[in-house]
């Protein structure tokens, strides 16, 4: 329940982006790795479900590295919608 409003915030700054058809997806990834970095220091989870989280966790993190590094807005575009799924991903296994 701690790292569910991380959670929350981030994925309302992918769709908040993509709904008001923003282009500064360097910013996004800014911010994304600020929630993301609050959600890490908020995890109190242990166990299988820690374990499960981090299934998720690893290759979403990688996306906003992959996005922060991006220079190709066409690129940049498709990992902005590969982050929108991981949030759909999210949300089918944590609720």
């Amino acid at each position: 329940d701690e790292m569910k409003p991380f959670v929350s915030k981030g994925e309302e700054l992918v769709n908040s982006y993509l709904q008001s058809q923003q282009t500064d997806y360097k910013q996004l990834a800014q911010q994304l790795k600020e929630e993301n970095n609050q959600l890490i220091k908020s995890c109190t989870m242990d166990g299988r479900s820690h374990e499960e989280l981090h299934k998720w966790l690893h290759p979403h993190l990688e996306m906003v590295e992959e996005l922060a590094k991006e220079e190709d807005a066409g690129k940049a575009k498709e990992l902005v919608a590969q982050l929108q799924k991981s949030y759909e991903t999210y949300h089918r296994y944590f609720n």
